[in-house]
């Protein structure tokens, strides 16, 4: 990563940004040795990757992927940064039957061993154990069948396993459950993995795709955890992950599903079917990246691909759900092996961190083993296990204390991996992923090593910790970014009149304004304060920029500059019992590449969420420029336009701007069973059998003979937002118009001259296009004007 410096800089002078220029890569990726073509997929097509497993084990990554049909055994793939993969063979060998067309495995180290879970042919579950992550997987697992029976090891649990450890040492897996849904069941003994000694199957918190839901997995960042999980059919080009969240986690049903909640979408052709992840820290130990799937082709056909996740507090986004060139993952500030440790009296340091900083340190603990760190000052940290507990030691010349200590349970002789992330104020030890030890963290600068070489792994540091990698990382738009997610240093990154320093603080360890907003946390500016962000916009364009502020924050202006180009908007007021507000920013021209975006507050205050950019078409718009999404439509000699059932979906192009009026003439036959209408701000559609028929996101203005309704979609109806009578009007009968007037989280529909309703939404899609929505029926469209505001 970047070394970065602000001495001898005036505090009123504003530091220019140096970009730097990282390697790139692009999502799909191809990975030598993938599973190749098989009946399933036609002799042209390759299997590849699917439902892609990444675990971290003592500096390596290690790759899981499900099994092509009808093939056996399960292959495993090495890395050092997530991009490049070597081929490692089979982890469960070709000649094991139970492996046959394996879901979804996933792999934990646990207790001193890799346990392997996957479902055969979506039968049930199988568990495995070995001393290795790439081969020697053994089946474990036991049903009470005969052992020659294939189903011998299955332990039902539906599909897509996931393996979670508690704090407190407990194994889970997490699983699907029928019709649909998500559930967690203890393993109580790893000896004897069997039905009858599996824990109860219990509802994993509130975790819902309005219809088949998989693919769970959780991951923590500080004191949130977040569940992402994918839905709905593997073969959908809509199919997506989502999240929920839990704080303070401690119990697996705690976990809460927050609104627009979706954090990987895709169903343009060149990148769809985007879904079934893995989550995992970056090489630099703070980051955490997303592996997912696209779907490629018929089998299903299916590739690597791999996008940053930005969290803070209840917000989990995607650094852009990309099919560009962007950065890869950034390495450690250092990072090796036992050949990099200098003995230096007596001890063997491998290198000197920061104040705040991420850690790891993989060894074989003993009785004179200890890992030490942050000796600058004179004092110095150290960790040691003896006789089942593990300690933080705090030392001063020749005083010693114990800050905290915990008991756990090791098998000798095995590899531990031990992380440290020390905070300001607060600090954490993990221990095989389980967070141990909590102790108040202060700067602490200074060596880190061993007391003894024998036995020690992977070793890394990096000066980032709880996510503060993610300020300088590039946004990569089209993406939503945290707002407190800003580049580092004052003047630079930063000009905060009101800013300090908080311990525990979002900053962690630069002077800050942050408040929180439920569950969310927000950067605080005042006129004159201003914040700016790396952004890697893909090519020379126009771009739409919406924020999420607070209610408190009525009224302020704030201002956008992205190159020599700005837009300005005030904060409108939220509806009552609203926490926060989405508010459009305005349409940017911005030139591609590395650049920043500063936001600055010109009058008022305002607390800011997250910002979100979208890519905006522009151009003349006209009845019959449209793209057909799904089913028919025709353009008939007299310019008119006929969209038909069963699911036929237009989009007129250019039309995707945030604020427009639209004045439509139509003409319509409706039944009590017809099912048409406009779709407005709407995006993402898609169709399979085994998802919600509302399978778009953004509103859908339904027609009825007397009756209108504008409902809010996002795979699956979240219901109505406006509901009007049309009175004497039969919009079955003859010729109407129709003129939808949408302006931020306000959309007004009249038609033939009387407003029938206006409906707001304080969570608003800002983005999307306009167009038809045929269920049933049909619809004649006679003309269009639209006009952006």
């Amino acid at each position: 990563m970047a070394t970065i410096s602000f001495a001898g800089c005036s505090p009123k002078q504003e530091i220019a940004y140096e970009a730097p220029t990282p390697e790139r890569y692009e999502n799909p990726i191809e990975i030598e040795g993938q599973w190749g073509s098989s009946a399933a997929t036609g002799a042209d097509g390759q299997y590849g990757i699917g439902d892609p497993f990444v675990m971290r084990f003592n500096g390596k990554y290690y790759l899981y992927p499900s099994t092509s049909d009808p093939c056996s055994g399960i292959k495993v793939f090495e890395s050092s940064d997530l991009i490049h993969w070597k081929d490692m063979g089979y982890a469960v060998p070709e000649s094991d039957e139970t492996s046959h067309g394996a879901y979804a495995p996933e792999v934990v180290y646990y207790d001193g061993y890799f346990y392997l879970c996957q479902s055969r042919a979506g039968q049930g579950h199988y568990i495995y154990r070995s001393e290795s992550p790439t081969q020697g997987f053994t089946l474990i697992s036991s049903s009470g069948r005969s052992p020659s029976d294939l189903d011998y090891g299955n332990i039902g649990r539906g599909i897509d396993g996931s393996f979670y450890v508690s704090d407190d040492g407990r194994l889970f897996l997490l699983h699907t459950v029928t019709p649909a849904g998500l559930q967690y069941t203890e393993i109580t003994d790893v000896s004897d993995i069997n039905p009858d000694t599996l824990g109860k199957d219990t509802q994993l918190g509130d975790a819902n795709l309005n219809h088949w839901i998989e693919g769970p997995g959780i991951f923590r960042r500080g004191n949130f955890s977040y569940l992402t999980y994918a839905g709905n059919h593997v073969l959908s080009n809509g199919y997506r992950i989502a999240y929920s969240y839990a704080e303070d986690l401690d119990d697996l049903s705690s976990f809460v599903q927050p609104v627009d909640n979706v954090t990987i979408i895709d169903t343009d052709e060149a990148h769809r079917g985007l879904g079934h992840s893995s989550n995992v820290n970056g090489p630099d130990l703070d980051s955490v990246y997303t592996a997912y799937h696209s779907l490629v082709g018929r089998g299903p056909a299916r590739r690597y691909n791999l996008d940053r996740y930005f969290a803070c507090g209840s917000l989990l986004t995607a650094n852009g759900v990309t099919h560009r060139s962007v950065a890869v993952p950034d390495a450690p500030d250092r990072g090796g092996y036992a050949d990099l440790l200098q003995k230096e009296a007596g001890a063997y340091v491998f290198g000197e961190t920061g104040d705040y900083f991420t850690a790891e340190y993989n060894f074989i603990p003993s009785a004179r083993q200890e890992v030490f760190f942050g000796s600058a000052s004179g004092k110095s940290y150290a960790v040691q296990y003896s006789g089942g507990t593990l300690r933080l030691l705090r030392r001063e010349g020749k005083n010693e204390n114990v800050i905290a200590e915990q008991n756990v349970s090791l098998t000798e002789g095995k590899l531990v991996t031990l992380r440290i992330e020390n905070g300001d104020g607060v600090g954490y030890l993990y221990l095989n992923g389980m967070r141990v030890i909590s102790y108040p963290a202060k700067a602490c600068a200074g060596k880190t090593g061993y007391a003894l070489s024998e036995g020690v792994g992977y070793t890394a540091y990096t000066d980032e910790v709880f996510g503060t990698s993610d300020f300088e990382a590039f946004k990569n738009f089209p993406t939503r970014f945290p707002a407190t997610g800003y580049l580092k240093g004052e003047m630079r990154g930063f000009s905060i009149r009101g800013a300090r320093r908080t311990e525990g603080g979002v900053r962690v360890g630069e002077p800050e304004s942050t408040v929180r907003i439920g569950d969310a946390y927000a950067v605080a500016l005042e006129r004159g304060d201003w914040v700016k962000y790396a952004v890697d916009i893909p090519e020379d364009g126009t771009y739409s920029l919406f924020a999420e502020v607070s209610a408190a924050s009525r009224g302020a202006e704030i201002c956008i500059t992205i190159g020599e180009n700005e837009v300005r908007a005030f904060v409108p007021s939220a509806g009552e019992g609203y926490r926060c507000v989405r508010v459009p920013l305005g349409e940017i021209e911005a030139a591609g590449g590395v650049q920043t975006m500063k936001a600055e507050v010109v009058s008022g205050r305002a607390e800011i969420t997250f910002f979100e950019a979208e890519v905006t078409e522009t151009g003349a718009v006209s009845l019959t420029s449209y793209d057909t999404v799904n089913g028919a439509a025709q353009t008939a000699a007299d310019g008119s336009v006929t969209v038909s059932g069963e699911r036929g979906v237009i989009f007129w192009k250019n039309t995707g701007h945030t604020d427009f009026e639209a004045e439509l003439t139509f003409s319509c036959e409706l039944s009590v069973g017809t099912d048409l209408g406009f779709m407005i701000r709407s995006s993402d559609y898609s169709y399979h059998s085994a998802q919600p028929a509302e399978s778009w996101r953004g509103y859908y203005l339904q027609l009825g003979t007397s009756i209108v309704t504008l409902n809010r979609y996002d795979y699956g109806d979240f219901g109505a937002l406006g509901i009007m009578r049309t009175g004497d009007t039969d919009l079955g009968s003859g010729t109407h118009t129709l003129v939808i007037r949408a302006a931020g989280h306000a959309i007004s529909v009249d038609i033939d001259g009387a407003v029938v309703f206006t409906a707001r939404d304080e969570f608003a899609f800002l983005g999307g296009r306009l167009g038809v929505y045929v269920g049933s029926g049909s619809i004649i469209l006679h003309s269009l004007k639209y006009q952006a505001k």
